[in-house]
Order: C-alpha cells, then sequence, then structure tokens
C-alpha cells in the first residue's frame, strides 16, 4: 500500500527500485498526486520506507 496523505486509506501498489528513486506502479486510480508530497510505503500495518514524490506520470 502506498499513502499519499495522513488520512488516506492507501492504494495498492508495487514498488520497482531504480538506482536512487523508488517508481510507484498504482492497482487502483490513486487521486490528486503532485510533486513535493510525501508517499509512505506499507506492508500491512508496517511502514517499510517512504520518500517525497518528484513527478507524477498519468498513465493512459
Amino acid at each position: 500500500m502506498t499513502k499519499v496523505r495522513y488520512k488516506d486509506a492507501g492504494t495498492l501498489s508495487n514498488l520497482y527500485p531504480e538506482q536512487d528513486k523508488v517508481r510507484v506502479k498504482f492497482y487502483e486510480k490513486a487521486k490528486s498526486i503532485a510533486p513535493g508530497q510525501s508517499a509512505v510505503f506499507y506492508e500491512g500495518d508496517e511502514v517499510i520506507g517512504g520518500g517525497i514524490i518528484q513527478r507524477a506520470v498519468p498513465e493512459l
């Protein structure tokens, strides 16, 4: 799960490490993702990582 807002329920996602960054692939529609926001990664209730969003690329 990835959360981009404090009260966000989280969105199902996969993480793909790439050199000094992580690419996130969402499997459900994620709303209002913008550069500068935090992204926090969870496995169940456990925080496994996080970072600052550099860019958001919408899927076609």
